[in-house]
């Protein structure tokens, strides 16, 4: 059942993400990371730097969301809001902090462009990933959502956050390999 309704959410969510045209989005960015710099290595790093920042700003997501699942309560958006920035802010001070924690994910291959490509294709998955999870916490402490959203209040914490986990990948990944072939051109383009 909490999958189920989890999945009808998610899923309008996905064309809420899929009509913004997160492709051409995450396109963007990564040609925008790409003209940052001048070597492969420094592109593989600030790519790396931002899927880093994005995994932990999910993470905040899901505590906060945990947090409210785990209290029974829906919180006030505006200070819910200004709690989520204030802890990106401070998380986005803290880089080597963050290099420290997320270290493996900066271990280059013998290849830098293997590299690139791996580190592409897990920023736009987790973009993805991300916009649905943030999506989600908007319409689940939105006012007028609370009777329906109620019922996730009953779930267990770690159970609701790990069924989330699971239909967002889902859905992520299906999205994003729609992209892939996108993301292979612009590392092919970066190495001539």
């Amino acid at each position: 059942m909490l999958q189920e309704d989890l999945a009808n959410i998610v899923d309008r969510i996905c064309n809420n993400v899929e009509n913004r045209n997160i492709q051409n989005e995450i396109s963007d960015e990564l040609i925008n990371f790409k003209k940052q710099v001048q070597h492969p290595a420094d592109h593989f790093h600030l790519v790396t730097d931002h899927l880093v920042y994005m995994i932990e700003s999910a993470n905040i997501v899901k505590s906060m969301l945990g947090h409210c699942i785990e209290e029974e309560f829906f919180p006030d958006v505006k200070e819910f809001t200004e709690i989520f920035l204030n802890t990106q802010k401070k998380m986005g001070e803290d880089r080597i902090g963050l290099r420290e924690k997320f270290k493996e994910l900066y271990v280059e291959k013998e290849d830098i462009s293997e590299s690139i490509s791996i580190s592409q294709l897990n920023y736009a998955i987790f973009k993805v990933k991300f916009n649905i999870e943030l999506e989600f916490l908007s319409i689940f402490i939105n006012p007028e959502n609370n009777e329906y959203m109620s019922e996730f209040l009953e779930y267990n914490t770690m159970v609701f956050l790990s069924t989330l986990d699971n239909v967002t990948d889902s859905y992520s990944a299906a999205m994003v390999q729609k992209m892939t072939p996108l993301l292979q051109l612009m590392n092919v383009e970066f190495s001539k």
